[in-house]
């Protein structure tokens, strides 16, 4: 008789460990679960596909620097709203050029871009160099980021531009620049060759075409197109 109560109480304590291991191993693969549902949901998500120069210069639309910062200053969440996601072109001065981006300034704003150009076009830039890229903007917040992004061309040009003045580089001599006005980079000394300068007795306009360098675009001559003044309408 107390062999047969034993093994009773030995089969029932037998059936609670089975009991309380099934209902641990329910737990454990319920957190588990949630753990790997919480896990992949932090994962962002992204409905773009990477588009070629060309795409991306079909649908772009043409900005500054200095009007995103502006836009930005004064209402962040229209700024947002407007400029994230949307593909863009734009000018810069090479700042810097780190692993992955091209780092863009110019002296009119004090906002920057990060350019994420592909690693060929990275190797070839220059400091202080004017360049175009486009690309699709994905933040705006301190800092401009411009992903899947291209260099487009680093000649520029200046239509219509007002002159501010003339200057010499060295202390005699002729004057050899024009100072103009430009809503992309502020102030841009434009060089020539030909010293023959009108009188700034009335306002002047000046086009040009040529590479800038540190504000500078140098050998431009008052003649075929590389430098024309002409009095405002």
């Amino acid at each position: 008789m107390k062999r047969t109560i034993t093994l009773f109480i030995v089969l029932v304590l037998l059936l609670s460990v089975a009991a309380c291991n099934s209902q641990s191993d329910l737990k454990s693969a319920t957190v588990q679960t949630t753990a790997t549902i919480q896990t992949t949901a932090s994962v962002p998500e992204t409905n773009h596909v990477e588009l070629t120069k060309e795409e991306l210069l079909a649908e772009a639309a043409t900005i500054t620097i200095a009007k995103i910062g502006e836009e930005y200053s004064n209402n962040t969440i229209r700024a947002k709203n407007n400029y994230i996601d949307g593909i863009y072109s734009l000018w810069g001065i090479v700042f810097g050029v780190a692993d992955d981006c091209a780092v863009l300034k110019t002296d009119n704003s004090p906002y920057r871009v990060n350019a994420y150009l592909p690693m060929d076009e990275l190797l070839a830039l220059n400091k202080g160099v004017a360049i175009q890229v486009v690309g699709r903007i994905t933040n705006i917040d301190g800092v401009i980021e411009l992903s899947n992004a291209y260099m487009v061309t680093d000649v520029y040009e200046i239509k219509n531009a007002e002159v501010k003045g003339f200057g010499r580089h060295s202390t005699v001599g002729p004057m050899d620049y024009a100072q103009v006005f430009d809503d992309n980079f502020g102030t841009i000394d434009v060089y020539f060759d030909t010293p023959t300068l009108p009188s700034l007795t009335a306002t002047w306009l000046a086009t040009a075409k040529g590479k800038i360098v540190y504000g500078k675009m140098n050998n431009c001559e008052m003649k075929d197109g590389g430098l024309t003044i002409k009095k405002a309408s």
